[in-house]
């Protein structure tokens, strides 16, 4: 118990243990120390000077020999009290260098990034993390021709997105997937020629699926994001209504 508490106050298991071993023995030479404090030989001046800075050790040289004498322990209390003092003025420090740490964070701010998620649960998780933000949802290469529950989750993702009233335009690549669409609150256009894999596009991501694989590949950039954005409205305008 006494051990876990003063290592909680600052203490290392080893200075524990000189600690409480002087307590023990009053003033005492290495040696003595050594025997009863079960520490490695070539750790204990390390230990004892450690203490010794902390004020919970001192000596006093008897023959030319040191003699070590650890203090009440009521200097534990005042060395508790010089930590907490120490920690507090770390924290108005750290406080006040927030605002330059995040000006250096958003100076050396990756331009972009690229991650994949894999399995349904990461996928799942990333497109619907994708509706924390505002602006207009655009999807191209959408077909109803995947397992059903992808289409369950994309049937709980258009609700949530009605909710937070996100506006959305989609091209798809089936009739079929007009009807299922239907409903939904959301502009829809046909494209039934070659189409690219099932591509989303919202604020400065870009996600494209693969259903088979069960896998997103999730980009981060606004320039990218623009020219995905231009390569939607130039398949829009070629798409039927």
């Amino acid at each position: 118990m006494e051990i876990t508490v003063l290592q909680r106050a600052g203490l290392t298991k080893s200075e524990v243990a000189v600690y409480t071993t002087l307590l023990k023995l009053g003033a005492s030479k290495t040696g003595s120390i050594l025997k009863h404090a079960n520490i490695s030989s070539g750790k204990i001046y390390e230990v004892l000077d450690k203490l010794i800075e902390k004020g919970l050790v001192s000596f006093e040289i008897k023959n030319k020999v040191k003699h070590f004498q650890a203090a009440n322990p009521e200097k534990l209390l005042e060395y508790v009290e010089q930590k907490k003092k120490e920690l507090e003025q770390t924290e108005e420090d750290v406080t006040s260098l927030l605002p330059n740490l995040k000006k250096l964070q958003q100076s050396t701010k990756e331009e972009y990034s690229t991650k994949i998620f894999e399995g349904f649960e990461g996928l799942k998780a990333v497109t619907f993390n994708t509706l924390e933000g505002k602006g207009e949802w655009l999807a191209m290469g959408v077909s109803t021709k995947r397992s059903p529950k992808f289409n369950r989750m994309w049937e709980r993702w258009h609700s949530l997105r009605e909710r937070k009233n996100i506006p959305a335009r989609i091209i798809i690549t089936t009739n079929s997937s007009k009807e299922y669409l239907k409903g939904t609150n959301a502009e829809l256009r046909l494209l039934e020629a070659v189409t690219p894999s099932p591509i989303s596009i919202f604020q400065n991501t870009i996600l494209i699926y693969d259903w088979v694989k069960e896998s997103v590949i999730v980009i981060e950039n606004e320039r990218i994001a623009q020219s995905f954005r231009t390569f939607f409205e130039s398949l829009w305008t070629s798409a039927k209504e």
